[in-house]
């Protein structure tokens, strides 16, 4: 057993409450990673899940939301400062 190992199940056995975070955080860890190994062996990205231009139906019609508005993060223009 590794150093890491050996420390993580002393802490786990005189810390409860770092027992219930570190077990809860890798059980939401693995779930996380499961849905990541489906989408890629699917072929699918988090990109288009999340772009609405790309989420629109053909037979929609009209503009397409922000579409020519310019992103806030991609201005150009460095950050105001206060000072």
């Amino acid at each position: 057993m590794s150093d890491l190992k050996k420390y993580i199940e002393e802490r786990k056995n005189r810390d409860p409450e770092f027992a219930y975070g570190y077990d809860g955080g890798y059980e939401q860890f693995k779930i996380g990673m499961m849905i990541r190994e489906a989408r890629e062996s699917a072929g699918l990205s988090q990109v288009p899940q999340n772009d609405p231009v790309l989420c629109r139906f053909p037979e929609e019609e009209g503009p397409i939301p922000g579409k020519n508005r310019p992103s806030p993060w991609r201005t150009g223009k460095p950050a105001r400062s206060d000072e």
